[in-house]
């Protein structure tokens, strides 16, 4: 059953019941160079998001595809993303934070094939829009309830499925048809409007109601059938704030639906919000962070005042910036916990600049010009396939962020390409993103 309406209250919205998967491919490039592998039991994932992971990848893998293969593809997808600090990775830092692989694997996919963006505060993969969609499941169960019909539960797979087909409905204005779900879709309403002021069960329930009372047509009742559909059991929401298509608001809200019978792991809607008040603690202590024996990751914040790039393995020096007004960008790569090569920290206090060289000579030197020395900030890696960590210089700066170090070779061309100076390699890092 399909529905489709254009006009009423602020949007327009669709729904569909049954769902057939469509493929797509996946991108070559990786986010990452995924030197290691994190701790995974591929037993855990369910055949369902198996069979339709591998549809997606079809180029790279067939249906049939052996456990090892599946197995290091699993790997090739979440190893980059399982590196990261997961707060600049939106939902899916909190999918993998629960372990849950299944959902991490089906948004990580999506990620790698562009349906979702990272570092986007309107993509619908953000926490912001993660933690706002639950209020629509909340809304959707109590008008279960008026309808004699049991509450959804929530299931963290099919929040991922919603993230990412409303992500890509927001540009299409239609079904992506990606994942077998039940679906509605809305455009244009407003985020946080109760009922009956701009909400999208406003049309997905109000207005279908009203309009399969007069007309006794369920081919025009789509969504509100969807909602009060009794053997659906499990739901999923997501907003996107990136709709293209003439929209008054640029919103894309969607909710999918699967039957009581699918074996999965679900929670009420207070559930997930604990879990996430969980999460954010976790984040803001460190403790969600990835622990690696041996290494440190590399904290990179940058000073929109000033231009200088910073970078530190502490996490209190990191949240003491971000609280002054730093920008935080992320690990910038993984250094060795010790090796037999400091990377030395130098201080200019008269520009505010930071530098940070291994070559005692270049330390020696500006030492004696001024600079402050403040000793060894980390290490660098002395393997012999460490990854370079390219250095380069910006001759027009004026006082600090005069130096910038990244293993993102796009990242260091595209710097020299608009004047900088390449310097070279500055040292080496253990495991680095976006490595080419």
């Amino acid at each position: 059953m399909k529905g489709k309406y254009f006009g009423w209250l602020l949007g327009a919205s669709l729904a569909i019941s049954t769902l057939a998967p469509a493929a797509t491919v996946l991108a070559d490039e990786q986010p990452a160079s995924p030197a290691w592998s994190f701790d995974l039991d591929v037993d855990h994932i369910s055949d369902s998001t198996r069979k339709f992971v591998l549809q997606k990848a079809e180029d790279s893998f067939s249906n049939e595809a052996s456990d090892a293969d599946f197995e290091e593809y699993v790997h090739q997808i979440l190893d980059p993303f399982a590196f990261m600090d997961p707060s600049t990775i939106g939902a899916l830092g909190f999918f993998l934070h629960e372990k849950d692989y299944d959902a991490a694997l089906i948004l990580a996919q999506s990620i790698q094939a562009g349906e979702n963006k990272l570092n986007d505060a309107n993509d619908a993969m953000t926490m912001e829009h993660l933690k706002q969609s639950l209020s629509y499941v909340d809304d959707c169960n109590r008008l279960r309830k008026s309808e004699g019909v049991s509450d959804l539960k929530i299931a963290l797979p099919l929040m991922a499925i919603s993230i990412v087909q409303t992500n890509t409905s927001a540009h299409t204005g239609n079904h992506s048809q990606i994942y077998p779900v039940g679906e509605n879709l809305a455009w244009g309403y407003s985020i946080g409007k109760p009922m009956g002021q701009g909400n999208p069960f406003d049309g997905w329930y109000t207005a279908e109601k009203n309009e399969y009372e007069k007309t006794h047509d369920r081919s025009v009742a789509g969504h509100y059938f969807n909602i009060i559909e009794s053997k659906y059991g499990y739901t999923g929401a997501a907003i996107s704030t990136n709709a293209t298509i003439g929209m008054t608001y640029p919103t894309c809200f969607g909710q999918v639906f699967e039957y009581s019978g699918s074996n999965l792991d679900a929670f009420t809607s207070d559930q997930v919000r604990s879990k996430i008040a969980a999460y954010e603690k976790a984040l803001d202590d460190g403790s969600a962070l990835p622990k690696i024996d041996g290494y440190n990751a590399m904290f990179r914040l940058y000073n929109p005042n000033s231009g200088e790039h910073f970078y530190t393995a502490s996490f209190a020096e990191k949240k003491a910036l971000v609280s002054h007004g730093w920008s935080y960008e992320g690990f910038g790569w993984y250094a060795p916990a010790k090796s037999s090569q400091p990377v030395y920290r130098l201080y200019n206090p008269n520009s505010g600049d930071h530098h940070y060289t291994i070559n005692p000579d270049e330390r020696t030197h500006l030492v004696q010009v001024g600079w402050k020395d403040e000793g060894t900030g980390w290490y660098s890696e002395t393997e012999a396939d460490a990854i370079p960590v390219y250095r380069q210089y910006n001759p027009n700066a004026r006082k600090a962020g005069s130096h910038n170090y990244t293993t993102n070779k796009k990242e260091a061309d595209g710097l020299v390409a608009r004047g900088w100076k390449d310097e070279g390699i500055g040292w080496g890092a253990s495991y680095g993103w976006n490595v080419q």
